[in-house]
Order: C-alpha cells, then structure tokens, then sequence
C-alpha cells in the first residue's frame, strides 16, 4: 500500500532493479535505480551487516516525487542498501 504497487500483480512491487558500482572517473561511485509510482517519496537507507544489532540509517529522502535513482560516492565501509517508500503528506 505505502509503496503504490498493486498488491494482486505479483509483477508490481518496489525493488532495486540496478546497482552499479564504479565508473570511468570515480571507482567508488554507486548507483542505485529503483522501481517508482508517480504518487511516491522514496528514501534509501542502509547498514554494514545484516544482523539484529545494527540499524537502518537513512541516508537519502526525496524532496519531490517519482525520484527513481541516486548516485554517491562510496567510500570506506561494504553496505546493505534498502529503498523505501512514502506517501507525501496532505496539507
């Protein structure tokens, strides 16, 4: 529901459908891609294990919807990276 899919089409579900690590300039650079609805904020979180005691860290929230990638520099420390999705608050 939070995320837009439709919950009868298994086909319609909010995914990272690219991640890509590196380019010509920059080999620490990552890109992400994600599935989008129009009617959505998305944020990406992520963390360095995947274990109990560790905890999601956001560290990009859209300002505007239908945001479908994000690009960073990542350097340091491997990580776990998740999108999630919100509604955009009604005035």
């Amino acid at each position: 529901y939070l995320a837009g899919t439709n919950p009868r089409d298994p086909t319609d579900y909010l995914r990272i459908t690219k991640i890509q690590r590196g380019n010509i300039s920059d080999p620490n650079y990552v890109f992400l891609v994600w599935a989008a609805q129009p009617t959505r904020f998305y944020g990406v979180q992520r963390r360095t294990t995947l274990t109990p005691e560790t905890t999601w860290m956001e560290f990009f929230t859209s300002s505007w919807p239908d945001v479908t990638s994000i690009g960073f520099d990542n350097t340091g420390d491997q990580w776990f990276y998740r999108v999630r999705a919100f509604r955009p608050l009604m005035p």
